[in-house]
């Protein structure tokens, strides 16, 4: 085996990991769910749902709360102002989902008997294109 023969093996396999890093990239390990399917035990668990924003509101305190629809059901998305903020300063108007279709991806919480998901990062919710 010559240095060109090595050269080539080691070419080989340099593009096989850029492949492979690119392809799971891609994949998310989070699950997309229906909104009637997140219950009890979807409490404190990572998922992912696509849905329209029916409504936004803002608290003083700067929080907001997303209502989120898909052919399911409905739930609470709520963006803490200190993300919202990181939002902001990353060029994204939270107000601008409104009446949108958005992909979220969040921890599933409980306040008040109600189940909600809060998104833990800046590019957590995204506008469906």
């Amino acid at each position: 085996m010559d240095d060109r023969d090595i050269s080539l093996i080691a070419g080989v396999g340099v593009l096989v990991g850029i492949i492979g890093i690119i392809i799971t990239s891609n994949m998310s390990l989070t699950p997309e769910v229906k909104i009637d399917q997140i219950g009890q035990e979807s409490i404190g668990k990572k998922i992912k749902i696509s849905g329209f924003v029916e409504k936004i509101s803002k608290s003083k305190s700067g929080t907001y709360f997303l209502t989120v629809r898909d052919c399911s059901g409905l739930i609470p998305v709520v963006i803490f102002s200190s993300l919202a903020e990181k939002m902001k300063d990353n060029g994204i108007i939270i107000e601008e989902f409104s009446k949108k279709f958005i992909n979220v991806e969040g921890r599933v919480s409980v306040y008040k008997g109600e189940l909600e998901i809060i998104p833990d990062s800046k590019t957590s919710i995204k506008e469906c294109i």
